[in-house]
């Protein structure tokens, strides 16, 4: 991703998970649009700029992220990694506490 001047503005969307699927295809990997609330109501809003930061959905090797970074960059994504232990906990754990804070 090239940098930004000053002067330029741009939308971040922080999420538990990514609005895309990873999937390995061919020796790399592609993201694809997946479904879900959230996802489903911020589609039909068009963003001149923006990247949407998030978990991917699995847990990624350390020698393919390279590949993954490159499939979500072409969808305005930047993965955020976890690994599946610590994904579950946080999804089925500290996340469940959101509606008492």
């Amino acid at each position: 991703m090239a940098p930004y001047a000053q002067n330029q503005q741009r939308l971040i969307i922080a999420s538990n998970r990514l609005p895309l699927s990873v999937k390995p295809k061919d020796g790399t990997y592609e993201a694809t649009p997946s479904s879900g609330g959230l996802v489903t109501a911020l589609r039909g809003l068009s963003f001149a700029d923006y990247l949407w930061l998030g978990w991917p959905g699995v847990e990624i090797d350390e020698r393919d992220r390279g590949n993954v970074d490159e499939a979500l960059a072409k969808e305005n994504a930047a993965a955020v990694y976890l690994d599946e232990e610590l994904a579950q906990n946080h999804y089925n754990g500290f996340s469940s506490m959101w509606p008492i804070l």
